[in-house]
């Protein structure tokens, strides 16, 4: 990557400015070489840059019925933690839009019918849900609005049952919009 980028947080960004970086984003790593074939593993990438198989809900590359998920790579999941930072460091993409982008092309290639697999994906994405919102100290915050942090004080007061039932609620929401999202890339 070019040494002259610099990474470049914007503050509360509107909605549409963050569809358009998502899209952006996930084209950008969708057609990088090399890190798709150590994500996902040998022919993730096609020789125009877009999606090559997993594609859909089955997972399936569309080649005979070969199931894309079952190539070894470093995506996960569950991912490789020193391989993401690695790659985040390398293409200058904030800590938590890159995780996101991550869980997009996680979603993007996820076999529904590998309970294993889906469970892994549920539970990574859980994890950084959880901890952005119970377990990060408040001082972590100082560049975040008013309202995550009083959302935050006011989830860390609930009960543990009542924090589960709304983390599934946030991750259902979450894999929402990440559909949608994912229908806008080409």
């Amino acid at each position: 990557m070019d040494p002259n980028i610099a990474e470049l947080t914007v503050e509360d960004p509107a909605e549409a400015f963050e569809d358009l970086r998502d899209r952006n984003d996930l084209r950008m790593l969708l057609s990088h070489r090399q890190f798709m074939e150590e994500g996902f593993g040998s022919g993730s990438v096609s020789s125009g840059g877009g999606r090559v198989g997993g594609v859909g809900r089955s997972g399936k590359s569309g080649r005979g019925g070969k199931d894309v998920t079952s190539a070894k790579g470093k995506m996960g999941p569950p991912s490789d933690k020193p391989w993401l930072e690695k790659w985040r460091c390398e293409l200058k993409i904030a800590g938590r839009q890159f995780q996101r982008l991550i869980e997009m092309l996680l979603l993007l290639r996820l076999d529904g019918s590998d309970v294993r697999v889906e469970r892994a994906y549920r539970i990574q994405v859980k994890e950084r849900l959880y901890r952005f919102n119970f377990v990060c100290p408040l001082s972590f915050f100082k560049d975040y609005s008013l309202s995550t942090i009083r959302a935050q004080e006011i989830l860390a007061q609930l009960e543990k049952e009542e924090r589960l039932a709304k983390l599934e609620e946030t991750f259902q929401s979450v894999k929402e919009d990440y559909l949608r999202i994912l229908a806008m890339v080409p």
